[in-house]
């Protein structure tokens, strides 16, 4: 089996500590991305029988020291919270595609006052029927990605006032400036397209000598012939006069 969760986690820890601001017309976010947060994020804490009283960091230091696999986690989700297992399963599934496509989302108020969610706000898309929901919840100084879920149903903002796209997303960069952001792969993808690019044109530029010289030694050649061929009618012309 594919271990999508060590994928998931070795890809979000490249934002590690990243401070993004996410827009919308009339709201604003300013979230910092903590590694620790993903075990929640993706419900690895139902593999636990207390999974509340679970901290992220601990259950990412259980997997690397213990080298659990995908199947190890879904099989102790199954043994002590079956029934969460098939939306952890979802969660594993769809949350890395999500969060590559959050700047489609649009943002909304959490208004289900009957849950442990404490997230103020959900990002939501909707896709095959299902609405896909990334909880921001403000702890005072910042926001931080709560929880991350899956449903057929707006249950937990079907009383919104507020329903926005995302306008932009953008991240402070090492000199404290903010910059277009996210979470798509695509640094690694133009840092090797670049480079390529650059060979090609040095490969271009090397060529021409080669290819001027050889443009030149044609040019030379059809002179040559053209020489001898208005020589070859002045002959002939002459002797017709003659």
């Amino acid at each position: 089996m594919e271990n999508k969760i060590k994928k998931i986690i070795e890809w979000f820890k490249t934002f590690d500590n990243s401070n993004i601001v996410i827009k919308s017309k009339n709201k604003q976010f300013a979230i910092k991305i903590n590694i620790n947060s993903l075990p929640h994020l993706i419900g690895l804490h139902y593999a636990y029988a207390s999974p509340m009283s679970m901290r992220g960091r601990n259950i990412l230091r259980q997997i690397e020291k213990n080298n659990f696999t995908e199947k190890n986690i879904l099989d102790s989700v199954e043994k002590n919270n079956s029934e969460y297992l098939d939306a952890v399963k979802d969660r594993i599934n769809n949350f890395k595609s999500f969060m590559e496509n959050l700047e489609t989302g649009r943002i909304v108020e959490m208004t289900n006052s009957n849950t442990s969610i404490k997230s103020n706000y959900l990002i939501v898309q909707t896709e095959d029927n299902c609405i896909m929901q990334l909880g921001i919840k403000d702890i005072g100084y910042e926001d931080v990605f709560e929880t991350f879920f899956i449903r057929q149903d707006n249950d937990y903002f079907k009383n919104t006032t507020l329903n926005e796209p995302i306008i932009s997303i953008q991240r402070y960069n090492e000199n404290g400036e903010l910059e277009k952001f996210s979470f798509k792969e695509t640094p690694e993808i133009e840092k090797n397209i670049k480079p390529t690019i650059k060979e090609n044109l040095e490969n271009k530029t090397e060529d021409l000598p080669k290819r001027s010289s050889l443009l030149n030694r044609l040019s030379n050649k059809k002179n040559e012939i053209a020489e001898a061929e208005k020589i070859s009618r002045d002959i002939k012309r002459n002797d017709i006069e003659k």
